[in-house]
Formats: structure tokens, sequence, C-alpha cells
């Protein structure tokens, strides 16, 4: 295939260094398919039939990091940047399904090829001789094809994180997965249990986000449901309420679509009816009612979030999400100063997101009115945030200061404080020093008279 790749100037600098020095020198990887996808990559990839210490020595004059030279890497810092460069290899015995135990090197491109994932995956390419691709990964990209490079129960046996890659670059390139590789995906799905939790949060996001992320996850339900078990009961889970449309798997994934593509939104939006199952009942008319479930949700997803090693951060946030996502049923600016003050000020367009994604994943049944209950809020949070009116305790006119002037100490500080906040947010008070610190004497006379 004839087309032409414009080459990073670090990149073109080792290849011409490595060919100078009679050694064969390639881009590699997703930098080639992403050039014939028309797509601009940020990777610079070189694979070389050079050794390890022939690269040394062709790289001698240069800052060098020789961290990955064992397995035959050896990181080149160039005045335009660092460039990976990688020796032919042959991989192992992959004895724990993620690495190979050793490597050996190879004179051979195709060799190296062939041990790559997937075919669109397994090209090479060069300013001189053009597209290596002895797998036909340029066809099966040209074709929306993700397909295993040889035996696909082998590829996947080696590493078992191939399987959510896999997902990912079909939801990404809005691909269908070659039959015999979509066999061996489903047959060797348990094998995940062998990939570091963060490795497949990390794919796991990347394929949320993408555009056809609803398709993956719907079509290959099990193997998500492999990764978070808690998903299998949702599965099949059936709602019968005029509200609803599909089973709760089906809702949460369609709601997922959705919502914008940020990765704490998604991942918030799939798991924000997670226990519905557990807390399902049907009354005398057969419909089904899920009472509580968002609280129980909550608490579900804290525990696959940590068990997935997402950040603290992110878990608090995804959290406050999904045990909120039930509470904006109806609009008023105490209620939200109160939502607000619950969950953050900082995580409320985020909040929106969910119940927004929720409702338009659900039956047309009252959706309209659901929607403008939701577009208050955006539009009473967008004037709050211009208004600044008082929601946290350090928003208040007077503060613990002016308590421990007045005499007191101790935890009554903090319950006159929370007092004053309620009364403020429920404007029963005007935020302002003489009112407030009026409503504090009042507070200590009643309590003195109870004495």
């Amino acid at each position: 295939m004839d087309f032409n790749i414009s080459l990073a100037p670090e990149a073109k600098l080792v290849i011409e260094h490595l060919e100078k020095a009679g050694y064969e020198a390639y881009l590699v990887g997703g930098a080639v398919r992403d050039a014939l996808l028309g797509k601009k990559s940020h990777d610079s990839d070189i694979c070389t039939n050079a050794y390890p210490e022939e690269m040394q020595k062709v790289f001698e004059g240069f800052r060098c990091i020789e961290t990955g030279i064992k397995h035959g890497t050896l990181t080149v810092l160039t005045e335009f940047g660092a460039v990976e460069i990688t020796t032919y290899r042959v991989d192992g015995v992959y004895s724990d399904h993620r690495r190979p135990d050793a490597v050996s090197f190879t004179r051979s491109l195709t060799e190296d090829l062939a041990r790559r994932d997937f075919t669109i995956n397994a090209m090479a390419w060069n300013p001189k001789i053009g597209l290596a691709d002895p797998f036909g990964g340029a066809e099966d990209l040209k074709n929306n094809i993700i397909r295993a490079v040889g035996d696909p129960v082998l590829r996947f046996t080696e590493d078992a994180l191939r399987i959510m890659r896999a997902l990912r670059f079909a939801a990404r390139l809005r691909s269908q997965i070659e039959e015999t590789t979509k066999k061996a995906i489903f047959s060797l799905k348990k094998d995940l249990k062998y990939v570091a939790k963060e490795r497949i949060r990390e794919e796991l996001l990347k394929t949320l986000v993408t555009d056809g992320a609803v398709e993956i996850l719907l079509s290959y339900a099990e193997v998500f449901c492999e990764i978070i078990p808690e998903l299998a009961a949702c599965h099949a889970c059936v709602q019968n309420n005029p509200h609803h449309l599909y089973t709760v798997y089906e809702h949460m994934v369609r709601a997922v679509g959705m919502a914008p593509k940020d990765a704490d939104i998604r991942m918030a939006v799939l798991l924000h009816d997670v226990a519905k199952p557990l807390k399902k009942t049907t009354d005398e008319k057969g419909i089904d009612h899920f009472r509580g479930h968002n609280q129980k949700s909550a608490e579900i997803a804290e525990k696959i979030l940590k068990d997935l090693r997402f950040s603290h951060a992110s878990t608090v946030r995804i959290v406050a999400w999904i045990d909120n996502h039930d509470n904006f049923r109806s609009y008023s600016e105490t209620i939200l100063r109160r939502r607000v003050q619950k969950i953050g000020e900082e995580n409320m367009e985020g909040m929106l997101w969910v119940c927004r994604s929720d409702v338009l994943a659900q039956s047309d049944l009252g959706r309209e009115e659901k929607l403008a209950v939701l577009d208050a809020f955006a539009e009473g949070f967008k004037k709050m945030q211009s208004e600044k009116p008082p929601y946290r305790l350090q928003d208040l006119a007077i503060g613990g200061k002016a308590l421990i002037a007045m005499g007191l100490k101790g935890p009554v500080i903090g319950k006159i404080l929370d007092v004053l906040l309620d009364e403020v947010i429920d404007n029963k008070l005007s935020n302002d020093e003489d009112t407030l610190m009026a409503r504090v004497k009042e507070m200590i006379a009643s309590e003195g008279n109870k004495a």
C-alpha cells in the first residue's frame, strides 16, 4: 500500500541513524494504524533488527535510558524528544497469562510482528520501503474488523488483557470482532482474573468513553460481568415498570451512551442502579419497585471501585453521584442549595449529567417533565454560581471566633453554626451579622431557660 506518514523529527532522526549504521528500522504499532485511519498519533515507537548492544553502539553519542535494555528496549533522548527503540523479538512462554517469561531477539521483522495482539497493530512502516503488513492489518482496518494475529486462543492465553483491548479497539473503531477471535474472547473470559485490577480499570474506562461503548457493553455483557460480577444479576433483572423499557443492565448501558465522554461520569452511570436486583419488589398489580436502590447501589459501587483500584477522589465522587441520582425529582432553590451542600459545587455538573442520562434511558413516560426539573436545577445552579448564596459554614456572616468571643466553647459551637446554616438555607434567616448574632443569643437564652 502506497501511503506516507509524517514522521516526528525524533523518530526520523533515530531511523536515519540506524539505517546509516546498516540496520533496519520501522515505525510500528499504533502510529501506523492511526496513520492509515488519517489520524494523528503521539506514538513514535521504533523497532529494529539491531540487537541491544548494537543499538547502544549506534547511539553512544546520545543520552539514553537503558532500563529496558534486558528486554531489547532502549530509550534515546534526542534534541526533539525521547524515542523508544526495541529490537525485533520473539516472546517465550507466558506462564502468568500476562508477560512472557523470557524473550529472544531475532533479525526478522515478520517474527516480531507475529507476536503482537491484533492484525491492525501488527503493521510497520519505513519511509523508504513503505508498509510491512504480513498479516493483513490494513485490509482488516479498512473492513472494520478486529482480528487476532494467528491463533486467537493462543494470543489471549498468553495475555488475558488482550481480551479487554479487543473490546476497546472494537468500541473505539466501531468495528466487528472476527468470529474466531470473538469465540476465543468468550471461552477465555475467566482468564481476566490473572490481570491486575489497575490494568482492567484502565481498559474499561478507555472503552466507556468511546463512541461504540454501548454496542460493546451489550454484545459482550458476559465479559463485563466477569470483571464486575455484580452486573450479572442486573443483566437478568427485568423491570416491569411503566418508567422502564429494558433490563437493569441494558438500562444502565444505554444511559452510558447518553452521558458525556467523561470516565467518572460514565462509570457512575454504568453502576447507578447496580443494587436494583437486591431491592426489587413486585406489587399486587405486577409492577416492580426498587425502593432504596440508590443508597444500596452506592454501597455496592464503592466496593467495586475499590476493587478496581479507583483513586480516592474518583471513588468519593462516583459514589456520591450514585447515592443521590434519585434525589432530583422536584426543584426549589432550597433543595438545590441542600444538594450542592451535600454533593459539592465541583461535582454538581457531573451529578446532573448522571441524572439526565438515567432519564434519557428510561421510557418516555414523564420524560419531558423529568428533564424540565433537571433543566431547572441546571439553570438554578448556574445562577447560584454567579450569585454565591450561602450553603456552607464558611459562607455564614459569623463563624466560630464570634461564638468563642461570646464565651461559648466546645461542641455547642458547631451545633449552633449548623442550626444557623440550616435556617439561612431555608430562608428563615438573612445572612448578615446582626441577624445571626441575634439568633445565637436567642438560642443561648432558650437553652438557659430549659436549664
